[in-house]
């Protein structure tokens, strides 16, 4: 990215001990709507994502491997698990979002009745 951007790597301090950008095998970002898709890239940081840690989440090896499992795999359920999980996951983050969205309301109005006074 260039320079001012802000993806790039910049060291927190003058005596941080890496004072260049780490070397990675693909950067953080990429268009997804390149064509080509790039795969590639979308495959390295899917590791890293949290996704891959979801239940119900198959993983295989290889296209030979998918096939096999494809073949045995209950979808049915597999799709009824994802979709418990999402949404149990999406009720804990409706809630923390309404709390956050509580704290920031009752922040404005104190300070906006502490401005009339």
């Amino acid at each position: 990215p260039p320079r001012g951007h802000p993806l790039r790597f910049a060291p927190p301090s003058e005596d941080w001990p890496e004072r260049e950008a780490p070397q990675l095998v693909h950067p953080p970002y990429f268009n997804a709507q390149a064509v080509p898709y790039p795969l590639a890239e979308a495959a390295y940081w899917y590791e890293f994502s949290e996704f891959v840690s979801y239940p119900a989440v198959q993983h295989f090896s290889s296209i030979p491997e998918l096939i096999i499992e494809l073949a045995a795999a209950d979808l049915y359920q597999i799709h009824s698990d994802m979709r418990k999980f999402r949404a149990e996951l999406w009720r804990t983050t409706r809630s923390v979002y309404a709390a956050a969205a509580s704290e920031i309301v009752a922040s404005l109005g104190a300070t906006m009745l502490a401005a009339e006074r």
